[in-house]
């Protein structure tokens, strides 16, 4: 999944991707007790999150080493950080035998739309400057061995 945070990313994969197990940070930081709840968007200190990002990369081999369908849950939108989790899938799947199909879906959902979600979250300019990394996506998906980019 990629898009601003309120997009509606949750929403869609709780009414579309039934299916697919899903890795969630903010589910992550809720069963760590970092979180009161599911839907506490908060984002922990930097410590907290390298306790979160351990346990997505442990779920993440796990879905892999069965060849389960997965979906991320997450913005997704910083090019260093969604290059590392791309290459890291594609090589983790070589390395357990699994065939994948990494699929992006991206929703494109009006930036005033996600600044209201948020609003009691996340400070608007930060919600604008989120907006602008979004961009660089569609020009070098290629680079980053993506197989269907899904935009709605």
């Amino acid at each position: 999944m990629q898009g601003l945070p309120g997009s509606g990313k949750s929403t869609y994969i709780k009414e579309n991707l039934k299916k697919c197990k899903v890795i969630s940070r903010d589910i992550i930081r809720h069963e760590l007790g970092l979180t009161k709840s599911v839907d506490d968007k908060r984002v922990c200190s930097w410590k907290e999150e390298i306790f979160v990002s351990l346990k997505e990369n442990n779920e993440i081999y796990d879905a892999l080493k069965n060849c389960q369908d997965f979906v991320i849950d997450d913005i997704n939108i910083r090019r260093k950080y969604f290059y590392q989790l791309i290459r890291s899938i594609r090589d983790l799947s070589k390395y357990l035998g699994c065939l994948v199909k990494i699929t992006v879906i991206r929703l494109n959902t009006p930036i005033e739309t996600c600044i209201e979600r948020r609003k009691n979250q996340i400070d608007e300019n930060e919600m604008n400057r989120l907006n602008r990394l979004i961009v660089w996506f569609e020009e070098d998906r290629i680079n980053y061995s993506i197989d269907e980019l899904i935009n709605i």
